[in-house]
């Protein structure tokens, strides 16, 4: 778990240490941090990934993003989401590097494969987004103790488990994580509390919880034993714990020569390097470039046991805000060589503190030393024996941390002093040096030192030379109004003097200028920019300076970019002059597209009169109304030509469309009366009333019309009237021809009695003649009465062929006439197939006749075809190897159980057994019997039951809470149950041992809803099931548990509570006055654990309190362990943190 300290309210104070990263604001200073959570697709996150891969290419060969790895080596492989890498992680596949072919999420946990032991992860410049679980197992995790490295490389990572990217479990000790070329987003990079970290090439880190939904807070940017920082590495750190936090008792902060590390803390808090288990190394590598910003010290509540900035080392710590803790805490030497630059600067607390221990600080001829505390002292000495020297060409001493040094001392002849002491807290007990006069540093006084290079007071003109040329650039001191004379010369010329100040406040604040100063001048020449662009866009719409005419090539477009161009400039006399001009180049437009848009209308409405343009053919669509909307147009127009030669069209379009209407009046004349000859618009029946006269006067209204498709079409119709006229008057004769030949078929109109000479071919006539009719109600009258006809002969003749082949069939199941003896053939088949025939036949004296004799064969067919009764069958249980029962006497036994067939025979006795396999409870068995005629039974079923033992089981002792109920069933038992209270609850299979185990955790909810568990006095019955006699039911009563639940006492800050819980207890919950803060089970996490004795122990370090704030325990808190929010009236152990 994390820690968490009480932070005192601070004020964020803005200050221009710019970090080069995608996670930071590009120009507005390092600590105006992004107010809304970075995403993938952000602006600066494209800027910094350009500069990172330029820099990249400087330190290490990268392949192009997204691509795949050409040649692969077979410990390399390529993934494209999370489960191809998570089963390359989890597998012992001997796979040690893992490509990135895409963008992939982490969405649940990956378990490194306790057998790998290195580990490369190249990212290939994909992006890796946490979006599973958090917490220690949440994500891409390892607690084996092979691995040695794991080293991640080209990734952007969004981060959301504050269990950092790769955790690393305390019980892997001594992994080395590399990362290069890396840029994370989110709550917290690293957990490797027992190994060490490594940065190489360019890495930009942001640390708050904002980066995925659902991330954890923030906590420290690393929790390693070690870590070294090499190549480029840039940190903003949003959070009140340590940036890097060791536990190790060896802990390392190392930066390496020629590094570049760049950190940012928004917040106060602990400091930036925090040791707990050990006082830390910390050094800084030759020509190392290192800038330390914001709220935090260096060093906090932890200590430095050596300090050491190599030659050409340029280090920046500054802090603001009130955090009073020391900036850097000594407890070991300090050395600062040759042309170091070191300033650690501090609004509160001092600047350097010296712990009680022997130490010395050596100042090695620096290039330049700053040590400046505004309230505190620049060096506060806690030790009784503490050792200062320095080499310098220069010293100076302040009394304030501002303004003029106090005192100031130069080496001799431009050379060095030399100057050492010994100091005991803050008196110095001996002095020596260099100089004419040994001079002492009254530490209690001193707010400010500087050792360094003597300069001879060029520092100051160079500052006085910059502000000048800065500030002369305004016109006042408000700085918001560059001075006439202010261009980019002069803003060149401040800028070379401002850039030969050393780093500070005073040359960031004039910086700030500077850039305010660039920005006013860009506003100001774009203002120029935008007025003649407008004015250009706005004249050139007209000929010329009248105003009153456009040019041809004006259009909507040239006026809309002229409007667009005037909205940029600022109000006043010349933006309305264009506005005006916009409004009337507007107005002319407008009419002249009006204009063009009428003449348009008018021709495209006459023209469209007309097929093409030889406007001599009228359109199908052209009518009176399109002729007068086409006038209205044409209407508009202003005399001249093309109205002339339009107005000719429409007096064309109007004579042709009145001889197309006389025409039309003539063709509908001569259609109606074609038409009108037929019933429908088929033209397959003639009405009723068609007669020779009405084809005659159509054919006369045809005649009249011109050559064409319609009239061959009307005349071919009239020559249909006139086909089916004739047709008509065919059909009346053949009508009378077919009815006589039909009718006389039958004796009389009643239709039911054919005539004696009625015969198959008078039928056929009768068929021929009608099926010359045409289809209709007469027609099909006489079809009906052919049919009737046929049927009528063919049942006569029917009737005579049952009679036949009844008497065959019959008669010849004898052997011959006297029917005494059956035919050797005859079997039950000829005998029903016989009686089949003679029920066919009409009743009569015949069909007795035939009856008798086949009731006769089968008195002499019968013999044994009765099937035996079913058999009756014994109980089956789960135990039984074979099914009994009883039946008919040598019958065949067929035992059918999910389609297995088993058989055997019944004996003499009438008794059978058929071998079987055991079953499992709720078979169906199915038993059938055949005799030895064939003949089959009716099957009888049984269903398999549980095999009930001769006693009952054995219950070992139940206490109360118990959750399980323990004991052993006697041989052959598979199943028992639970009962509490006479209440049925749950059952459970038997071990192969006779040994049994119960769920028995919850026995109940109480009228609340709330689990109930076992109490004293509770009943407990464990039998075989629902059928079980009382007799072999077990019996025992709940008593109270030999051992209850407890805690041991809980000291102020402690990391576990610890305590005992009864054997078998699953789940515990820890509460802190009232507050639930975590469970723990059988299984080990990082809230701790249940052993399986009963003892356990939950992780305590840090609490959330009633209000909400996280923290370590204290004196008061009242702790309370119990089994978990279902269970209702369980035991609470309880003590108070003392």
């Amino acid at each position: 778990m994390k820690k968490s300290k009480m932070l005192k309210p601070i004020n964020v104070m803005t200050t221009s240490f710019l970090l080069a990263s995608s996670l930071l604001m590009p120009s507005a200073g390092f600590a105006e941090e992004l107010s809304t959570p970075k995403n993938k697709d952000s602006s600066n996150a494209q800027t910094s990934e350009v500069k990172t891969q330029e820099a990249r290419t400087q330190t290490t060969e990268t392949q192009s993003p997204g691509k795949a790895v050409s040649k692969m080596m077979a410990n390399e492989t390529v993934v494209n989401n999370f489960q191809e890498l998570k089963v390359a992680l989890e597998a012992d596949n001997g796979i040690t590097t893992i490509h990135l072919g895409r963008d992939i999420d982490i969405s649940g946990a990956i378990k490194i494969h306790p057998a790998k032991s290195k580990i490369v992860i190249d990212g290939n410049y994909h992006t890796v987004t946490e979006t599973g679980a958090t917490g220690a197992s949440g994500g891409i995790y390892a607690n084996g103790n092979i691995l040695s490295s794991v080293h991640v490389k080209n990734l952007y990572i969004y981060g959301k488990n504050y269990y950092g990217f790769i955790t690393i479990h305390d019980v892997t000790k001594n992994v080395e994580q590399i990362y290069e070329n890396v840029n994370y987003n989110g709550p917290q990079f690293i957990w490797n509390r027992n190994g060490n970290a490594i940065f190489k090439g360019v890495n930009d880190i942001y640390i708050q919880d904002n980066a995925v939904p659902g991330s954890s807070i923030t906590h420290e940017m690393a929790e390693t034993g070690r870590v070294e920082f090499d190549g480029e590495t840039h940190i903003s750190h949003n959070s009140g714990h340590a940036l890097i936090w060791s536990i190790s008792k060896e802990p390392q902060f190392k930066i390496a020569p020629n590094a570049n590390v760049k950190i940012f803390t928004n917040k106060s808090g602990y400091g930036i390097f925090y040791a707990t288990g050990g006082d830390g190394d910390f050094s800084i590598g030759a020509n190392a470039k290192v800038e330390i910003d914001g709220k935090k010290g260096v060093t906090s509540s932890g200590k430095f046991k050596s300090f050491n900035v190599d030659a050409g080392a340029d280090v920046q710590m500054n802090r603001s805000g009130t955090d009073s803790y020391p900036m850097i805490s000594l407890y070991g030497p300090a050395q600062i060589n040759n042309q170091a630059n070191l300033h650690v600067t501090t609004e509160d607390g001092h600047a350097l503190e010296v712990e009680n221990k022997p130490s010395t600080i050596d100042f090695n001829n620096p290039n330049n030393v700053v040590l400046s505390s505004i309230k505190k002292q620049a060096i506060n000495n806690l030790s009784t024996s503490l050792t200062m020297s320095m080499d310098t060409s220069m010293a100076k001493f302040w009394t304030s941390a501002t303004g003029d040094p106090t005192n100031s001392y130069v080496g001799k002849s431009g050379g060095n002093l030399t100057w050492k002491a010994m100091y005991r807290y803050n008196v110095a007990q001996s002095i020596s040096s260099s100089n004419p006069e040994n001079f002492i540093i009254e530490f209690t006084k001193t707010k400010k030192i500087e050792l360094g290079k003597n300069d001879g007071g060029q520092a100051e003109k160079d500052l006085a030379d910059a502000k000048n040329k800065v500030e002369d650039l305004f016109t006042d001191d408000k700085f918001d109004t560059l001075k006439g004379n202010t261009d980019q010369g002069a803003i060149d010329k401040a800028k070379d003097a401002v850039n030969k100040l050393p780093a500070g406040p005073e040359k960031e604040r004039l910086e700030d200028l500077l850039n305010k100063a660039q920005d006013l001048l860009n506003k100001k020449e774009q203002a120029e920019k935008d007025l003649n662009d407008a004015k250009n866009k706005v004249e050139d719409l007209f000929t010329d300076d009248k105003f009153d005419t456009l040019k041809g090539s004006t259009d909507q477009g040239a006026i809309d970019k002229a409007k667009d161009a005037v909205s940029k400039l600022p109000a006043g006399p010349e933006k309305e002059r264009l506005e005006d001009l916009l409004n009337k180049a507007q107005d002319l437009l407008n009419k002249k597209e009006q204009a063009e848009k009428d003449l348009n209308d008018a021709k495209n409405k006459v023209e469209d009169l007309f097929t093409d343009d030889k406007f001599d053919t009228l359109k199908g669509s052209t009518d009176q109304g399109a002729i007068d909307k086409a006038k209205d147009a044409v209407n508009k127009l202003p005399a001249g030509p093309e109205k002339e030669r339009l107005e000719d069209l429409l007096n064309k379009a109007q004579d042709l469309l009145n001889k197309k209407e006389q025409a039309e009046k003539d063709l509908n004349d001569a259609k109606n009366k074609v038409e009108d000859l037929f019933t429908d618009d088929k033209f397959d029946t003639l009405e009723g009333t068609t007669d020779q006269g009405a084809i005659d006067e159509a054919q006369e209204a045809v005649d009249k019309l011109p050559e064409g498709a319609e009239k061959d079409r009307l005349q071919d119709l009239l020559n249909k009237a006139q086909d089916l006229l004739n047709k008509k008057e065919q059909a009346e004769k053949d009508l009378a021809d077919a009815k006589n030949k039909v009718e006389d078929l039958f004796t009389d109109d009643k239709f039911d009695t054919l005539e004696g000479s009625t015969d198959q071919g008078a039928i056929d006539k009768a068929k021929d003649a009608v099926s010359k009719l045409p289809a209709g109600p007469e027609k099909e009258r006489l079809e009906d009465l052919l049919n009737k006809a046929q049927d009528l002969l063919n049942k006569k003749e029917q009737a005579e062929k049952d009679l036949a082949d009844a008497k065959n069939k019959v008669e010849d199941l004898f052997t011959d006439d006297k029917f005494d003896t059956l035919e050797g053939t005859t079997d039950q088949g000829a005998i029903d197939e016989a009686q089949e025939a003679v029920d066919k036949l009409p009743e009569g004296a015949e069909k007795d006749r035939l009856q008798d004799l086949l009731n006769k064969a089968q008195d002499l067919l019968d013999k044994d075809i009765t099937a035996p009764n079913a058999p009756k069958l014994n109980e089956v249980t789960t135990n039984s190897k074979e099914v009994t029962g009883s039946g008919e006497p040598e019958a065949n036994v067929t035992v059918t159980i999910n389609s297995n067939k088993y058989t055997g025979v019944v004996g003499p006795d009438g008794k059978f057994k058929v071998a079987i396999p055991n079953q499992p409870v709720n078979t169906v068995i199915t038993v059938t019997l055949t005799d030895t005629a064939g003949n089959v039974s009716e099957s009888s079923s049984a269903r398999v039951i549980q095999f009930m033992p001769s006693e009952p089981v054995k219950i070992d002792t139940v206490y109360k809470d118990a959750q399980t109920i323990t004991g052993t069933a006697p041989e052959g038992a598979t199943i028992v149950r639970l009962l509490v209270n006479g209440v049925a609850l749950r059952t459970a299979h038997v071990n192969e041992d006779g040994t049994f185990s119960i769920y028995s955790r919850y026995v109940g909810v109480d009228e609340n809803g709330n689990n109930i568990t076992l109490q004293p006095g509770d009943n407990v019955t464990v039998d075989y099931g629902m059928r079980t006699p009382s007799n072999l039911q077990a019996h025992t009563t709940v008593i109270k548990e030999a051992e209850k639940l407890q805690v041991n006492p809980v000291a102020p800050n402690a990391d576990y509570v610890t305590g005992k819980a009864p054997e078998g207890t699953m789940s515990l919950r820890l509460l802190v006055n009232g507050i639930a803060q975590r469970t723990v089970s059988l299984t080990q996490t990082g809230s701790g654990v249940i052993n399986t004795d009963g003892s356990y122990q939950i992780y305590s370090r840090f609490i959330v309190d009633e209000h909400g704030v996280t923290r370590r325990l204290q004196a008061g808190d009242v702790i309370e362990v119990d089994n978990g929010p279902l269970v209702v009236g369980g035991d609470i152990a309880k003590t108070i943190v003392k």
